[in-house]
């Protein structure tokens, strides 16, 4: 575009004895490409080079440290370990890694860092789904090593996805961005040939480390066309707009009948209760469990034009749906935990639409899915939770109540893994009440 090619060139770092580049990231993202790609267009630029990878930990999601020495000549790389401070620059991928006690080891005041703001998952997230990644805290102490004012960085898994569309060219655009920020001794040429000798959409990938330049050099003329036409909605805060907002969800969810229950509840609720923060999270939960997404729900949120916009905007047309689901009556095959198998339905999209107008019959004796046991067990989370929003009693200590009222917020996911979470909370719920002298009626 004319604004990749109107891109001042940065000046180069000059290499003395050695000049060491660490790459940090994840496993499972392509981290370790960048590191090929740096190594093979030194290269091809003549520089001595030496790359070692630290992929032991490599699994999905787990810590991958790249370190890159690039040198005039062989004689000066007499380890490929980098050196306790000596790093020259950083291309972060990931910022947890980057700020990981074997990342920062290498830092030095000096160390010129380009990092993915992106709050990536990590492994850690198996055991801690509510994992706070603290990355200001992280970056602030990777400022500190480094002696930075600030963090030169972007979410450029943002800005990969949306515009390119997948994610996966987010790391190459970090190197794009590191060499614009003058930390990359390595020619733009070689760079390019480089990724052309990797084979791997080298258009694509060529493209993104052109849009890592400008995200350095000219980041609003890149922000400006990722701009959504429309601004999103504001989420509610207060008590009387998350009931609305609830209602308005419950009303496409189901009806106005259902959604006129759920502010019923509410009310009376209400009526015994001052504390407002409470009530927004009772207002929150209550709905959650009223929502849950059965049959009817997957079908009507798959059906609506504005799902369908999404697709069109993000994918070239041609593009293909697959959905993987679990065939109720018909699933029989489990996988290695005893789950059942999800099968491959691309045509269950054509009824959708038809599936969306059934919702009318959920919950009657004409539902033919309502004889489920996760079907059964949702129902029966709806009359649980009411129960519970009974038993509240304000002379009790109210961080008990914050916490048991709340809980309901700990059910999430599908199948196997919402019915062990619901087992799970109202055993948890349970044992509190029985701290403050409560008891619960079991459905």
């Amino acid at each position: 575009s004319a604004a990749i090619a109107t891109l001042p060139d940065p000046s180069p770092p000059v290499i003395h004895d050695a000049y060491d580049i660490i790459v940090t990231g994840v496993g499972g993202t392509g981290v370790v490409t960048v590191g090929a790609v740096l190594s093979m267009a030194a290269h091809l630029d003549g520089t001595a080079t030496s790359l070692l990878n630290f992929s032991g930990l490599a699994q999905k999601f787990g810590a991958v440290m790249s370190f890159i020495r690039l040198a005039a000549s062989p004689d000066q790389l007499n380890q490929t370990r980098i050196a306790s401070g000596a790093a020259d620059a950083l291309i972060g991928c990931d910022a947890v890694v980057s700020a990981s006690p074997t990342a920062m080891a290498t830092y030095r005041q000096g160390t010129r860092t380009v990092i993915n703001l992106a709050e990536m998952t990590t492994g850690q997230i198996v055991s801690s789904r509510d994992l706070d990644l603290q990355i200001d805290d992280r970056l602030a102490a990777i400022a500190l090593a480094t002696g930075s004012d600030g963090i030169n960085g972007f979410n450029a898994n943002y800005v990969a996805e949306a515009a390119l569309g997948d994610v996966v060219y987010a790391n190459i655009m970090m190197l794009g961005a590191a060499w614009q920020n003058g930390a990359v001794p390595v020619s733009i040429e070689a760079i390019f040939r480089a990724i052309e000798l990797n084979g791997v959409k080298p258009e694509m990938n060529r493209l993104a480390f052109d849009i890592g330049r400008l995200m350095i050099a000219a980041p609003d003329s890149v922000t400006e066309t990722l701009m959504p036409t429309t601004s999103a909605a504001p989420i509610p805060q207060d008590y009387a707009q998350i009931v609305n907002h609830r209602a308005g969800l419950l009303t496409d969810y189901q009806d106005a009948g259902y959604a006129d229950l759920y502010r019923s509840r509410l009310d009376g609720f209400a009526a015994r209760c001052d504390d407002e923060a409470l009530r927004c999270i009772v207002a929150r939960e209550l709905y959650r469990v009223m929502a849950y997404k059965d049959e009817y729900e997957v079908a009507r949120l798959h059906a609506r034009a504005a799902f369908g916009a999404s697709l069109d905007n993000q994918f070239a047309p041609g593009y293909r749906t697959v959905n993987h689901m679990v065939v109720p009556f018909l699933t029989r095959q489990t996988d290695a935990r005893g789950r059942p198998k999800k099968t491959d339905m691309r045509l269950i999209k054509y009824l959708f639409p038809l599936l969306a107008r059934g919702k009318a019959l959920r919950g009657s004796r004409f539902d033919p899915f309502r004889y489920q046991h996760d079907r059964k067990q949702e129902r029966a989370l709806i009359d649980w939770y009411l129960d519970l929003m009974a038993q509240y009693d304000s002379s009790d200590d109210p961080a008990a109540w914050h916490s048991l009222l709340g809980a309901a917020g700990d059910i999430r996911g599908f199948g196997p893994v919402k019915m062990q979470a619901i087992e799970t909370v109202r055993a948890s719920v349970t044992e509190q009440l029985a701290a403050i002298g409560q008891k619960i009626g079991q459905n």
